[in-house]
């Protein structure tokens, strides 16, 4: 399936479960709804981080490299340019110790185990997504962590509709293929 088709069985799946409280009277707010429905599309992308061809993986590879590049660049901008200001160095540690970049990295460390592992492997099992899903919570709001993860797990469902399906409840190391080699990939 696309990445097209994926965005809008999660977006889908989630508005009807933003739409079925108002039933009852419980219309949830718009920042909600929004934040929701972004959390959705998301999820619903990054199960595929470990596809080549994929947005999310297309997306992570191009912010990794503008990120590399930006570091390197205020770096040596920091060095010999402006003195008094801080190195890259410290203001990366100062930005990963704080409280928002504490609750960003084990997300991404498990987005990166996502990367490098092979396609339909760790993202698609219970593993992955129990580490992606619950990384999510604890490093987003959680409107945008419920939308992700229900984007999240209609990718699956619907990859498990297609052809060669997908065995959810396998549980394989991340990065090792079936002959026993690992695979990188960027």
């Amino acid at each position: 399936m696309s990445g097209k088709t994926h965005s809008i069985i999660g977006v889908a799946i989630t508005l009807v479960f933003l739409i079925l409280p108002s039933v009852v009277g419980l219309l949830p707010t718009k920042p909600v709804m929004w934040l929701c429905i972004l959390g959705a599309f998301v999820g619903s992308l990054m199960v595929d981080i470990d596809s080549k061809k994929s947005k999310a993986a297309q997306l992570y590879t191009k912010a990794a490299f503008f990120l590399l590049v930006g570091y390197v660049i205020f770096n040596i901008a920091g060095t010999y340019a402006f003195k008094s200001l801080p190195s890259s160095a410290e203001v990366f540690k100062n930005i990963m110790l704080s409280e928002n970049g504490l609750k960003l990295l084990p997300f991404i460390i498990v987005v990166f185990l996502g990367k490098v592992s092979p396609h339909r492997q760790f993202t698609h099992k219970i593993l992955g997504t129990t580490l992606m899903i619950g990384t999510a919570y604890f490093g987003f709001k959680y409107d945008f962590t419920v939308g992700f993860a229900i984007g999240y797990l209609a990718h699956i469902l619907a990859d498990k509709t297609t052809k060669a399906g997908v065995k959810f409840f396998d549980l394989k190391l991340p990065m090792r293929t079936a002959s026993g080699s690992y695979s990188f990939h960027f």
